[in-house]
This record gives C-alpha cells, sequence and structure tokens, in this order.
C-alpha cells in the first residue's frame, strides 16, 4: 500500500510545481503590472522614425540603419504629471497649429514635420513644426523646450533603455 501513497505525493509536487510556473513566459517584467490610467496621452513624432504614442501605446525608437523597433509603452502616473507641468509651462493648448521654419534656410536631409499631439481633460492638440525653427521666437523654444522634455522622460524609462542602439544616423 505504499505505492498509492507515492502516487498522491508525486501528484502532489507536479502540481505545486507546475501552479508555480508560468509556461506561458520565459520571465516576469514590469510591464505586466496594470499600467497607469493615461490622463494625458501624447503622440510625439521626433526627428526621421522615432514616436511615442500613448493613444495606441506604442514606441518606436529609429534604428537608422537598422529600421526601427516597436515597443509596447505608456507612461506612469510621475511621467504623466512631468509631461503636464511641461506642457503648462509651454502653454501649450494656446500655441498656434504650425510652426514654420527660418525661411529660406533648408535642413538635409529633412526629416520632415514634427509633431506633437495632446489629448488632456477633454481638449485634443495638434501641433506640427519644421526644422529649424527660429530661435528668436519665444514659441520655438518653448516647442523646442516641451518635446525634449517629453523625450527626456522617454529615453529616462527601462523601455526604450532595453531597446538595440541605432547604427549609423542621418548625414
Amino acid at each position: 500500500m505504499v505505492f498509492p501513497n507515492l502516487r498522491f505525493i508525486v501528484a502532489l509536487l507536479a502540481l505545486s510545481f507546475l501552479s508555480g510556473c508560468d509556461l506561458g513566459e520565459p520571465f516576469r517584467t514590469e510591464q505586466h503590472s496594470k499600467p497607469d490610467e493615461q490622463v494625458v496621452k501624447v503622440y510625439l513624432k521626433y526627428d526621421f522614425r522615432d514616436q511615442v504614442d500613448t493613444f495606441n501605446g506604442f514606441l518606436t525608437k529609429d534604428l537608422v540603419a537598422n529600421g526601427t523597433v516597436t515597443v509596447s509603452f505608456l507612461f506612469t502616473t510621475a511621467q504623466q504629471d512631468s509631461i503636464l507641468g511641461a506642457l503648462a509651462q509651454a502653454d501649450f493648448f494656446g500655441l498656434p497649429d504650425t510652426l514654420h521654419p527660418i525661411p529660406n534656410v533648408t535642413m538635409a536631409p529633412n526629416p520632415g514635420p514634427q509633431i506633437l499631439r495632446v489629448e488632456y481633460q477633454g481638449k485634443l492638440k495638434s501641433l506640427v513644426w519644421f526644422y529649424l525653427l527660429d530661435d528668436s521666437d519665444p514659441r520655438s523654444a518653448a516647442v523646442t523646450h516641451l518635446w525634449q522634455t517629453i523625450w527626456q522622460v522617454v529615453e529616462s524609462t527601462d523601455s526604450y533603455k532595453l531597446l538595440p542602439p541605432a547604427v549609423g544616423g542621418y548625414i
């Protein structure tokens, strides 16, 4: 009668082992916790092909010669608070919809239009600007500071730091 007890013990050990394993994924990351509510939603198309889009929950990094890589991405509450501070400082919702480059000055290669779209408290605003912005216009300085702040928040995240480095550059 030792065998029925041995089978029972083996079955219990197997069940306890399997219940502790998550066979569907090799490791746990912070992405598995419940994401913070996106009180402020941001879409920023930066430079040539870098994008952060918390409307749809992704981040795209331009790897230049190696294409792009896209991952799931949302801001934390603290990161959103930082972005909201930068939006307020720039008076984002009071800015014009388009900022034009310095007349008769071109950039090659040209990264094309830069776009920042923000939704906050039922307000949706899009801003488009083109390089090279006129540094003497205070609105240009405000926009530059704003997108740099947002991109610094993005670059400070583990999600971004784990992405492969860009190879090459635009000349």
